[in-house]
């Protein structure tokens, strides 16, 4: 564990917190000793969406399912955009057709786990970035705690997406992220049809992004993300 904080300290004191760090040792090792199952991915792959005529609020979610670097496990990466009241408030999907690491997606999700039996057709945990929230350093805040998960597998199929801060002191002080999200905690989502994705991917934004910061390409690569469910570290 000494050489886990040399490294840390060295190389990314300030990015990942030391917890996440353990998080993604312990990963590592147990990613080489174990294979993972997963079960139903292709029933989230595709675009989803929210529409609240009451708030003014528009959340489009796309998922895809991909293939973990190492290339034996199973998982789905994502982006979204929400509007409240016909502007953008956070927009990161121009992410979702380029090429890079799972673990630097917006979203990471999957069911996977070393038991075929505990694995759960009907729930997802996921890894979340949210583009419109910063940690006092920079970073995009992200949070581990979330979920999806089946609302009805017949259509009109449904998801319900929950959003949670991760609960523990493991943050440096300049790292802990803000308490509130800048998109909805907690909602429940259509699938839409596939003739419609194009129609999706093709409109225009109809307003730049107001009231965030802009997506910073050169934020820290977020390692933390790892196709396990997180890790309790007391």
């Amino acid at each position: 564990m000494e050489e886990v904080q040399r490294w840390y300290e060295e190389n990314v004191s300030g990015q990942l917190s030391m917890k996440a760090v353990i998080i993604l040792f312990l990963a590592g090792i147990s990613f080489s000793l174990q294979a993972q199952h997963t079960a139903n991915l292709d029933f989230y792959a595709g675009t989803w969406t929210y529409v609240n005529t009451q708030t003014g609020e528009e959340f489009v979610l796309k998922l895809r399912k991909t293939i973990e670097h190492r290339g034996s496990r199973e998982c789905l990466v994502g982006a979204y955009t929400y509007k409240k009241n016909g502007k953008i408030v956070t927009d990161c999907m121009e992410q979702f057709s380029k090429t890079q690491s799972v673990y630097t997606m917006p979203i990471l999700a999957s069911n996977s786990s070393k038991n075929p039996s505990d694995v759960n057709p009907n729930w997802l945990w996921m890894f979340v970035d949210d583009y419109g929230k910063f940690c006092p350093n920079g970073a995009v805040k992200s949070t581990t705690s979330n979920s999806l998960e089946i609302v009805s597998s017949v259509s009109p199929q449904k998801i319900r997406w929950i959003l949670k801060n991760d609960v523990g002191d493991e943050y440096l002080e300049d790292e802990a992220p803000p308490m509130e999200f800048s998109i909805p905690v907690d909602m429940i989502l259509t699938k839409q049809p596939e003739n419609l994705l194009k129609e999706v991917d093709t409109k225009p934004a109809d307003t730049k992004p107001t009231d965030t910061k802009p997506i910073d390409s050169k934020q820290p690569i977020d390692d933390k993300k790892n196709l396990l469910k997180p890790i309790e570290i007391p």
